[in-house]
């Protein structure tokens, strides 16, 4: 009888023993399921980065933390001593799986991987929604997948072992998937692939913890099969929601999906006081500095392009950037159904100033130089300060569009690229509809334009000056049949066909950049600043923007003489037109059109009473001019705003310098008025001038604007030049009266 109490306290224990050893399996196949599910939901992240960089980081990032938290065997441990374990195992495992040029032996970390690590959990994430894609893999941006999939291993893990919830272990996975489709919709087949593994591996957790517990009269654990199938409902369950849900997601019926990192845009480079466009004349009256060089691996388009200009007010042509940070690889244009030629350029920048790099047409790689890139004008600027003493390597694909191709392809239908400030001058409209008279087709159009134009232009002569400005008053200048001489520089030239073309229907913009010169002995390309240049494309349907150059092409620089005429290798060349052959029209300039002075009979008296009218509308302004100037200054000194006085001050010494028979166009930026200054005043009033110009220069486009500091020191400087003005002449203000200014 004894015995028998012996024996029955021991056989008790391995149905115990049982149920401990299941739930151990079950947390240990829900761990393993919980990583599965956090790689996957990492790797969803492809359209970013591309498969390969992904692998190595999202895997580590998974598979520690879980392991760490697994080895534990949670809830023995407290959840604050597990979670600060696996913590510091996540962070030791980032030196390796994406921080490896900051540890030591490529294993430990080092005070520059903590440095690294805060970074990229600081600013990582908002890199990544302003990256050009496919983005380079930069351990800051490789931070987020290696973050989102060692987060969701570690709390998914302590979930499925800390709880008894069939679903709670999946809700980690499931959130870092969400996660990585607000900075990329999930396009290509690993990242739908890494969805569909995300989705199935939570649906097998919540299958595996629906299993029933051991049996307690039993010493082997004994599943019911009714009880097995309990797990099946909510994985179909989950399954449905996924394929009836998917349809109704933002933008999955569009055929381009709604993108979220639209949402949110690179701030623009610091934009360069002066418009390159401005500086073509600058450069034309100072040929021979060399900005930059370059070698070629393959034959090198005829032209670099520089900066894109496609918004025009009237007085400017400027643009309209949309910068996202560039990878080593840059995102593909718009398809064009056309040939390519792949080039490779090394260049090194010497005195090119600015921010914007010179770069080939089709650029599809750029490395050697942070940079910031603008997809829908195909144009590159320095991330950080100015282009000056760089040196970067494009690799491009140069579209190459066959004549026939051009002769019939349609104009695009964007509006931006039409629109023009009304009203158009109607010597530009109507020398425009003259210009492209029996063209049928855009290309012809703008062929028949570019003849017609280049035909008539004229470049001044060396040392004779170089005019500037595009504003419509300096356009209708260029092409008074009055004057007859349309003379101009490639600042008037693409501007006037641009807008010329604009208004018969062609969708124009304009291009700065530089002609390509012949390569030296030994294989080396100097651009100089002569070889500067601007041109017009036109937008064709599946061929792209294509250039018709009006630019007549003569000599320039050294460079250029030992080249063909710029354009002689544009595609658009071959086009023809109905017109026959007006490359070689003769300028023939319409004679001055002349009033007849008529006599109407009017007596003395009224011209007695006419003539002592504009006397005293002269003494009138006379007298009056000094008082209204005078209150005018006043009036922008004192404003409250520091940016309202400085732009005062600005108008203040562009207006003073219009008076002394100075020409300072409007478009004129800093560096511009610095040279008209230097170039025009004696040293006493030019020097205030220059200190001006270069204050307004390094406060103007600063973070914050000018401060009230800044603005008091700029009208110092417009004292000063004032009172120079006034020593200069004896203490006297002779200068032209301009009635417009009252």
């Amino acid at each position: 009888m004894a015995s028998t109490s012996t024996v029955s306290g021991p056989a008790s224990e391995p149905p115990r023993r049982s149920a401990g050893a299941a739930e151990g399996r079950r947390a240990g196949a829900s761990t393993f399921l919980v990583i599965v599910a956090s790689a996957a939901a990492g790797l969803a992240m492809t359209p970013v980065f591309g498969a390969r960089p992904l692998w190595r980081p999202v895997l580590i990032g998974a598979i520690v933390p879980a392991t760490v938290i697994a080895l534990l065997r949670p809830p023995r441990v407290r959840l604050l001593v597990s979670s600060t374990v696996a913590a510091a195992a996540a962070a030791v495992a980032s030196g390796p799986a994406v921080f490896r040029s900051t540890t030591a032996a490529a294993i430990f970390p080092t005070g520059a991987t903590l440095h690294a690590l805060g970074d990229g959990f600081q600013n990582g994430w908002a890199r990544i929604l302003t990256a050009a894609l496919p983005a380079d893999p930069s351990p800051a941006l490789l931070f987020v997948p290696f973050g989102l999939a060692a987060l969701s291993g570690w709390i998914g893990t302590e979930l499925a072992h800390r709880t008894r919830s069939s679903v709670a272990p999946t809700v980690p996975p499931v959130l870092a998937l969400v996660t990585t489709q607000a900075f990329v919709i999930a396009t290509g087949t690993w990242s739908r692939t890494a969805v569909v593994v995300t989705v199935l591996a939570a649906a097998a957790i919540v299958l595996v913890r629906s299993l029933p517990q051991p049996s307690s009269a039993a010493g082997l654990p004994v599943f019911a099969a009714r009880r097995l199938l309990r797990g099946v409902p909510a994985a179909v369950a989950l399954a449905l929601v996924a394929v009836l849900a998917a349809p109704h997601l933002p933008g999955a019926a569009r055929a381009n999906p709604v993108d979220p990192r639209e949402h949110r845009r690179l701030d623009p480079p610091p934009q360069s006081a002066i418009n390159p466009l401005t500086q073509l004349s600058l450069r034309i009256e100072q040929p021979d500095p060399v900005l930059f060089t370059f070698r070629a691996d393959g034959d090198p388009p005829p032209r670099l392009r520089q900066v894109v200009l496609d918004r025009y007010d009237g007085t400017e042509w400027s643009t309209a950037a949309d910068y996202v940070a560039a990878g080593q690889r840059l995102p593909p244009g718009p398809h064009l159904s056309v040939a390519r030629r792949d080039v490779t350029l090394t260049i090194r920048v010497g005195k090119l100033d600015g921010i914007w790099l010179p770069i080939p047409d089709g650029a599809a790689a750029l490395s050697g130089i942070p940079a910031a890139w603008d997809g829908i004008h195909q144009v590159a600027a320095v991330a950080k300060g100015e282009v000056t003493a760089r040196r970067y390597t494009v690799q491009a694909s140069v579209p190459e569009p066959t004549a026939a191709q051009i002769q019939t392809a349609p104009v695009t239908r964007d509006a931006a690229d039409l629109r023009l400030p009304q009203p158009v001058p109607s010597a530009l409209g109507q020398l425009a509809q003259v210009a492209v008279r029996g063209a049928n087709s855009p290309a012809e159009r703008a062929k028949a334009l570019q003849l017609y134009l280049q035909a008539r232009f004229r470049l001044p002569k060396p040392g004779t000056g170089a005019p500037s400005g595009h504003a419509y008053g300096n356009l209708t200048y260029l092409v008074d049949q009055a004057r007859g001489d349309f003379l101009g520089t490639p600042e008037q030239f693409a501007a006037t066909y641009a807008v010329m073309a604009r208004s018969i229907g062609l969708p124009t913009r304009v291009v700065v950049g530089f002609h390509t010169p012949q390569p030296d002995a030994g294989g080396m390309y100097r651009v100089r600043a002569g070889d500067a240049t601007a041109w017009p494309e036109v937008d064709l349907q599946g061929v792209g923007w294509t250039a018709f150059d009006p630019d007549p092409g003569p000599a320039k620089t050294a460079s250029q003489r030992q080249t063909d005429p710029p354009g002689a290798h544009d595609a658009s060349d071959a086009v023809h037109t109905n017109q026959g052959d007006t490359s070689t029209a003769k300028r023939t300039p319409a004679t001055p059109h002349r009033r007849s002075l008529r006599s109407h009979g009017s007596s003395w008296w009224w011209a007695l009473v006419a003539l002592g009218a504009l006397v005293v509308a002269a003494l009138g302004l006379l007298g009056g001019r000094l008082a209204v100037r005078r209150r005018r200054a006043i009036r922008r000194r004192r404003h409250r705003d520091p940016l309202v006085q400085l732009r005062g001050a600005w108008q203040e010494v562009t207006e003073a310098l219009r008076r002394d028979g100075i020409e300072v166009p409007p478009s004129t930026g800093a560096a511009a008025l610095q040279a008209t200054a230097s170039a025009n005043l004696p040293p006493e009033s030019g020097r205030p001038v220059a200190d001006f110009a270069d204050l307004v220069n390094r406060t103007m486009f600063r973070r914050g604007g000018p401060s009230p500091a800044d603005a008091a020191e700029a009208w110092t400087h417009v004292d000063a030049y004032h009172a120079a003005r006034r020593h200069s002449r004896g203490g006297t203000t002779r200068h032209r009266h301009n009635p417009a200014e009252l």
